[in-house]
């Protein structure tokens, strides 16, 4: 046993002298490994495309006569442009967006009013769509989970067909809330997921005579942006 002892106290000796004669060494040519956080700060622009549904109904001002509600659905592309600031893991920031929209429906009523059936069906069409909202994320690395909110715009287009009544349209304005992830799989670009939630209301679109409501809008899309900012 005394012989084992004085053996590893001869390592650890050993041992230490190597390691002070290592610190001593210069540390040229060594490089410590570098970590850095994804900066959401900055400008961005990008393209977002996914699809729209939600309620419609047309109804008569003069007697109030209507076609019930029905479901109207539809595409939507178009063009998104923003700001973020970062702060800490929080990230703030105001979004733009304007998009083409299919979203269209023509159909009978469904409540046996006659408002609309056969070969005169009722039709209601969004033609285009933007958004001007802010943004609050919380951002993990190169991940941002946000929620959203502000005002929706677009344009509705509302006739009867088959029966002469002319095409009428309005811009509307409405609420506009919801959520979404962006994911920046490289320095300057991203990739988004976002569900947003409308209602553009009633009012009269055509001669005074026909009120068609746009509400319950649900979005669903995805997008693609280009960073100024980033790492």
């Amino acid at each position: 046993m005394k012989k084992l002892a004085i053996v590893l106290a001869a390592v650890v000796a050993f041992s230490f002298s190597n390691a002070a004669s290592a610190a001593d060494m210069p540390v040229k040519g060594f490089r410590a490994p570098i970590t850095a956080s994804y900066n959401w700060t900055g400008f961005y622009v990008g393209f977002e495309g996914g699809a729209g549904w939600g309620d419609t109904q047309h109804t008569n001002v003069s007697n109030g006569g209507n076609s019930g509600t029905s479901n109207i659905n539809g595409g939507l592309f178009g063009g998104t442009y923003g700001y973020n600031m970062q702060f800490g893991t929080w990230v703030i920031g105001i979004e733009g967006d304007i998009s083409w929209s299919g979203i269209k429906k023509d159909f009978n009523d469904n409540n046996g009013s006659f408002f609309c059936s056969g070969a005169v069906q009722c039709e209601t069409q969004l033609r285009w769509l933007g958004t001007d909202r802010l943004r609050l994320g919380y951002a993990w690395d190169r991940l941002l989970v946000y929620g959203t909110a502000g005002v929706a715009y677009g344009s509705v287009r509302g006739t009867i067909t088959n029966a002469g009544f002319p095409d009428g349209s309005t811009s509307r304005t409405g609420f506009i809330y919801g959520g979404g992830v962006e994911w920046a799989f490289v320095p300057k670009l991203s990739v988004k997921a976002e569900y947003l939630r409308a209602d553009l209301g009633d009012k009269v679109t055509y001669t005074s005579v026909e009120s068609v409501s746009l509400k319950n809008l649900n979005i669903f899309r995805v997008g693609i942006n280009y960073n100024f900012g980033g790492l």
